[in-house]
């Protein structure tokens, strides 16, 4: 389980034209909400955004926000639900977090890395990653950083399903056990059939050198040529 800490302001003013000058002055909206209290507004510094998240936990660190107000400070153990991010730019348009209680079970989004070389694509197959991540529920001190599973054994058409992870203790699973997450597979190959030439057909050499002109057994072509000159001076 990793922890960082993030400092964050209190926002006082709200609406749109107020979410658009934060941004202007580089700075990320976000809001941390919690079952029973109210939705706190933030203002977010982006590189304290960035060295918060840099983890192996990545988007499953658990934040501990600092929050500053206008009379008070407050703390609130959080973990992020919801990004929304401009693909352009690359840059975070707004942030929301969730404020936890580590006596409850929480629904995340848990990696997963596959280590090891298929003895399938040792043979010349290829191992494609179907699932990047799996949904489970746990107590926030349960977390993963990810669930690794060795695919060394893998053959040609073999795959791992979900129910062939090793999950953490405390950790459950709630997608399909029987969904494939990564498979072995046998490379397609495109045959190329080169044409063929049916019994008596001829190519290029062979065919008459000029249209009408034949050659009889035992001449040769000047000895038609004469005939053909002979022909012409008759009548």
């Amino acid at each position: 389980m990793a922890k960082s800490t993030l400092k964050a302001k209190r926002r006082s003013t709200l609406g749109k034209a107020s979410t658009r000058a934060l941004r202007r002055e580089g700075n990320i909206p976000a809001v941390v909400y919690s079952k029973g209290n109210e939705t706190v507004p933030l203002e977010l510094n982006p590189k304290d955004v960035k060295n918060a998240f840099a983890t192996d936990a990545g988007r499953n660190t658990l934040i501990n926000i600092e929050i500053e107000g206008d009379d008070k400070k407050e703390h609130k153990l959080s973990i992020l639900r919801d990004i929304q991010m401009d693909y352009l730019s690359n840059t975070a348009l707004h942030l929301d977090f969730l404020e936890l209680d580590l006596k409850e079970k929480i629904e995340v989004k848990i990696p997963l890395v596959f280590s090891g070389r298929a003895q399938g694509v040792k043979e010349g197959g290829i191992l494609e990653e179907m699932i990047r991540e799996i949904s489970a529920i746990c107590v926030p001190a349960d977390i993963p950083d990810n669930i690794e599973h060795d695919v060394t054994e893998l053959e040609l058409d073999q795959g791992v399903q979900i129910k062939d992870l090793a999950l953490p203790d405390g950790v459950v699973v709630t997608g399909n056990p029987e969904d494939t997450v990564a498979m072995v597979h046998v490379p397609r190959v495109m045959v190329i059939e080169e044409p063929t030439v049916a019994e008596g057909e001829e190519g290029e050499e062979g065919e008459e050198g000029e249209e009408g002109a034949e050659v009889a057994e035992g001449e040769t072509p000047a000895d038609t040529d004469e005939k053909a000159e002979g022909s012409d001076g008759e009548g």
